[in-house]
């Protein structure tokens, strides 16, 4: 039988205690004692246990048996406590404490000075969840801080797999943001020798902190890396610098990036991100990213912008960096760059009335050929939009126009104009048969659309940012290929495009995937005035894709561009994509580009990843280059990640000549990591 006794009436100054249990006893002197599944609410804390002795004059309480103690900063398993009512100050016995960040701490005797501070005697404290304690500290005595976030501990010796590895009489470890030294980082390559850095984490504020590392390169000399990190309730930034005096160069070289993102009032936002290196093959040279080696542009810029009912609006500087070339002067930047974009519903109509405006200045410092050039681009375009049957066929209308303004500093023409008309008529229509089952779906779908673009004489007008993509099936429907605003396409012209889709599912209702999708297009260009084509005849390349997945996981590829005239494949590029639920995972591709007379690219790629168990990883990347006969890049690696440890062992080797040397860059890199381990003699 359940009882409830609210004790505190007996004495008044005491918290209030309320206590439910199988049965409880009170005798004379008023001390109440409590057995059978012990019930004990009081403040935003529970205790539980087999049995409990509660004296409201002396406000103690005495628990035994399970003793269980929940509250939102931790939580307590103890063989016994001697627990005071008022202060919640006490002593438990066979402690063992979860806090809510994961970390456990076990002592034999435990001294609970107040809701968040324990004193403990013979501590083997560990952030490793529990029953995969890789890691601990053990310790003649310690102390844990949940408001400083730290467990101080003296005469401590660190334990990995049960084995010491080493003693320190003084311990600090973090149980939140703290400073304090964290794992090093080993290496070792041709182009920086052997590498070895150990990062110091300082964190000062709660708003704000900072890693500092030094990084010795045996080849190259001592770097000095530098992250500072601060947030705010408007936003937050983020500054990295590394540098050093390069022993092969001669000369000191760095890296200075950053990004900060801040909300503003009247829902304005402001993004910032910058990255800059005084020395164009830096990257190649330093970097540990197989990305970052291959980059011939850096950018940085600043945007200033706002959403409103109908658009938006942005103001943005740009600065671009050519790490190809051996000076930047000649390299365009683009500040101010003011962007709008406008949609506008046509009364009551389907149609919408869409405005895209664009400003910017160009300029570089290209001695007497510099340019201090403006640009104004300007496009409005209606589109209307009609469907039946549910969507099964559905054909939307463009027009509208461009008008491109220049302001120029330099040539015979100082304020060149580019004008166009475009219209367009897209339709599309699905036709579709499901199975008596519903588990496989045929669908047949022609798409034609109609480009007409009318474009102004060019004379006079300079190219900032335009180039024409190449055709794929990708922007087969787009009515201008040319990127940027310097020029439009013209055209007058049908595009095509027939796709076959074959989808299954397991089940009527499970999820369908597409099994086998094959797709083909074309352009046919029509001459006009508008259009004088030097081709001999007015169709484009034959463009093709097929998509098999016989199974979820499994998908080949294969798209290709051929040339029906001159009788040859433009380009193919192949693809298989193969994972798992276990985490395997393949990707292979092949990309073969030609012209009519010789092969001007052909490249393979592999990347792969091999889960050999939960924990146990393997992953590699061959990049191959069939013209050079080269290997480009090659990574191999292998990490073993557990719930408060990791290691992650890689070689690699890259084909990217620098300033320093044209030969291969080989090497590897190890690095492991413990789930929230903390200085040792940081005090």
């Amino acid at each position: 039988m359940g009882l409830a006794l609210l004790l505190a009436p007996v004495c008044a100054m005491a918290t209030d205690v309320n206590i439910t249990a199988d049965k409880i006893v009170r005798d004379a002197d008023g001390v109440a004692t409590a057995t059978g599944k012990v019930e004990i609410q009081r403040s935003g804390e529970t205790i539980t246990a087999d049995k409990v002795r509660y004296d409201a004059v002396d406000k103690n309480i005495k628990a035994e048996g399970h003793v269980h103690i929940v509250s939102e900063q931790a939580d307590i398993h103890a063989a016994s406590g001697d627990m005071n009512t008022e202060n919640k100050s006490g002593e438990l016995l066979d402690a063992e404490i979860q806090l809510p960040g994961g970390e456990q701490l076990k002592a034999t005797r435990l001294l609970r000075i107040n809701e968040y501070t324990y004193q403990a005697f013979d501590p083997v404290m560990t952030t490793c969840p529990k029953d995969e304690e890789t890691w601990q500290v053990h310790a003649a005595e310690g102390v844990l801080d949940q408001n400083e976030g730290v467990f101080t501990a003296k005469h401590a010796r660190f334990e990995v797999a049960g084995v010491p590895l080493f003693y320190s009489p003084y311990w600090q470890q973090a149980i939140r943001r703290k400073s304090g030294f964290m794992l090093p980082f080993f290496a070792s390559g041709k182009r920086r020798g052997t590498e070895w850095a150990l990062p110091y984490y300082f964190a000062p504020q709660p708003d704000w902190d900072a890693t500092i590392t030094p990084h010795w390169m045996t080849a190259r000399g001592m770097m000095t890396e530098t992250e500072l990190r601060h947030a705010s309730t408007i936003g937050n930034e983020q500054v990295q610098f590394e540098g050093l005096h390069d022993k092969i160069l001669g000369r000191s070289v760095g890296r200075l990036r950053g990004e900060g993102n801040w909300q503003l009032p009247l829902d304005l936002t402001l993004r910032a991100k910058g990255d800059e290196v005084n020395e164009r093959n830096y990257l190649a040279e330093f970097s540990h990213d197989s990305k970052e080696v291959a980059l011939r542009y850096l950018s940085s810029s600043a945007t200033l912008s706002q959403g409103f009912e109908y658009g938006n609006w942005s103001l943005a500087s740009i600065y671009n960096h050519n790490l190809a070339t051996l000076n930047n002067k000649a390299t365009l930047q683009q500040y101010p760059n003011f962007n709008t974009n406008m949609d506008f519903p046509l009364f009551d109509t389907p149609a919408t009335l869409h405005v895209v405006h664009n400003t910017t200045r160009f300029s570089n410092s290209n001695g007497i050929n510099s340019i201090r050039d403006w640009r104004a681009y300007s496009h409005p375009y209606v589109t209307i939009p009609w469907s039946m049957l549910g969507g099964g066929v559905s054909t939307t209308l463009t027009a509208g126009s461009t008008y491109t303004r220049y302001w120029l500093n330099q040539g015979a023409v100082r304020n060149p104009m580019l004008r166009s008309g475009e219209f367009s008529l897209d339709s599309q229509m699905v036709f579709e048969r499901i199975s008596d089952a519903r588990t496989v779906r045929h669908s047949i779908i022609p798409r034609i659309r109609y480009d007409f673009n009318a474009v102004s004489n060019r004379q006079g007008v300079p190219n900032f940012d335009s180039a024409l993509s190449p055709l794929r099936l990708s922007n087969l429907f787009s009515g201008n290929r040319y990127s940027g605003m310097d020029n439009v396409e013209r055209s007058n012209r049908v595009s095509f495009l027939l796709t076959n889709n074959f989808e299954a599912k397991d089940s009527p209702d499970g999820a369908a995937w597409t099994v086998l999708s094959v797709s083909g297009g074309v352009q046919y260009h029509m001459r006009s005035r508008y259009n004088a084509l030097n081709a001999p005849t007015g169709f484009s390349n034959l463009l093709g894709l097929m998509q098999f997945s016989p199974v979820e996981n499994l998908t080949a590829t294969v798209e290709a561009e051929y040339d029906p005239t001159r009788t040859y494949w433009n380009r193919i590029s192949e693809n298989l994509s193969l994972s798992d639920a276990a985490g395997d995972s393949l990707n292979a591709s092949y990309v073969i580009n030609n012209t009519e007379l010789t092969t001007i690219s052909e490249t393979g790629q592999i990347t792969g990843i091999i889960a050999f168990s939960e924990r146990w990883k393997a992953n590699g990347s061959v990049n191959y280059d069939f013209i050079q006969k080269s290997t480009q890049q090659v990574a191999l690696g292998l990490t073993y990640t557990h719930p408060c440890w990791d290691i992650s062992i890689e070689a690699h080797s890259n084909k990217r000549p620098t300033a320093t040397t044209s030969k291969r860059e080989v090497g590897a890199s190890l690095l492991i990591g413990f789930k929230g381990l903390g200085s040792v003699a940081s005090n």
